[in-house]
């Protein structure tokens, strides 16, 4: 399920250079050493037109496995939760009553 991400992007003036993740320990520890700089692109392809959806990756030790993603999308700026687990497994995941929906997603650092 994974897609093709860019390997870079412009977003508000900053340069968005994407990382691999490959467990959650290293999820963990890009969030910790790049606190307020990682960056998670969604990708919510709707048939053929492909969307990304950004979103910026809020963590802290004491959090202990609940990352807070701020979407930067929206005028309304929404915040949603995700587990360390999740994330670095490469989804981006809403539950609802009785469905679950998953969309690939990748990380990136910005400079």
């Amino acid at each position: 399920m994974k897609r093709n991400f860019p390997k870079t992007k412009k977003f508000n003036n900053q340069k968005l250079i994407q990382v691999t993740v490959n467990s959650k320990a290293e999820l963990k520890r890009l969030l910790l050493t790049h606190p307020n700089r990682v960056y998670v692109l969604v990708d919510e392809q709707i048939e053929t037109f492909k969307q990304y959806t950004i979103l910026l990756a809020l963590y802290a030790e004491d959090m202990e496995e609940v990352v807070i993603l701020f979407d930067l999308n929206n005028q309304v700026h929404s915040t949603v939760t995700s587990e360390l687990e999740v994330l670095a497994e490469g989804y981006y995941e809403l539950m609802d009553i009785g469905f679950v929906k998953r969309w690939p997603l990748q990380f990136y650092v910005a400079f």
